[in-house]
């Protein structure tokens, strides 16, 4: 069954996508950041007093978003098994956990690069205005990883909105080669019937038999066959017999 328009498409080929082996290779190699969110929030838990909220960004966002991650890959592995849909308390939390999880990434860049490139050691005037060197650029990174994903995903799904489109504008084309194969074939009839009527009787019929089965390639009319014209020879033969029977 084909697609009932772009987004459809774009939903059937983002399944189709993500029952694939690279994405559960991807979803695997991605699970180690919120791992090492975690670890990283937790050790330097004191350690950058310039922003507090940094190392509670890391605690909370490896925790959920290696939740997220498991979730996904548990639903893809299902995905494979069977084709059922995930049931609707799923589907909550799902959408839940994932408003939540941008919702906190949108406070984490809020609070990293509001204190853009701090001190990285405590000084004499300012005590209270750093933030350990590991820690900060591991929040950098972070950010740097999750927007190349989300642009990656973006590409992706324009590169399959401009195939639906050129799929759709060649298919488009090709009705029109059809329709103008039909109506030039339909419009030479007269003058084929006056110069060869065999010629015009196989028209009419490739025409009748293009249009009765609604077939999609453009019709064929190539020389009748000898074949054709014993057929016909026949058929006509069988009438004047018929006829001369019932007089």
């Amino acid at each position: 069954m084909e697609a009932s328009g772009t987004v459809d498409f774009v939903c059937r080929a983002a399944k189709i996508m993500n029952r694939t082996i690279v994405m559960t290779v991807f979803l695997a190699c991605l699970s180690t950041l919120p791992v090492i969110m975690l670890i990283m929030g937790v050790q330097y838990i004191r350690d950058c007093p310039a922003e507090p909220r940094i190392p509670v960004y890391m605690v909370v966002g490896g925790a959920a978003g290696g939740a997220g991650i498991c979730w996904l890959l548990w639903a893809q592995l299902a995905s494979r098994s069977s084709n059922s849909s995930a049931s609707i308390p799923e589907r909550v939390l799902a959408y839940t956990l994932t408003i939540f999880l941008m919702g906190w990434f949108a406070f984490g860049n809020y609070w990293t690069l509001g204190i853009l490139w701090p001190d990285y050691a405590p000084t004499l005037f300012e005590p209270n205005q750093w933030c350990h060197r590991t820690l900060y650029v591991f929040a950098l990174t972070q950010l740097g990883v999750v927007w190349g994903v989300v642009l990656l995903l973006m590409l992706l799904l324009l590169a399959l909105v401009v195939c639906q489109q050129r799929r759709s504008v060649v298919l488009e084309l090709w009705h029109r080669n059809i329709n103008n194969t039909m109506d030039v074939a339909g419009a030479l009839l007269p003058f084929t019937h006056v110069v060869r009527p065999e010629l015009t009787i196989h028209v009419q019929e490739v025409l009748t038999h293009a249009d009765a089965h609604h077939d999609k390639r453009i019709p064929e009319i190539n020389e009748p066959c000898d074949a054709d014209k014993l057929n016909r020879q026949d058929k006509g033969d069988v009438k004047v017999k018929v006829k001369v029977n019932s007089a």
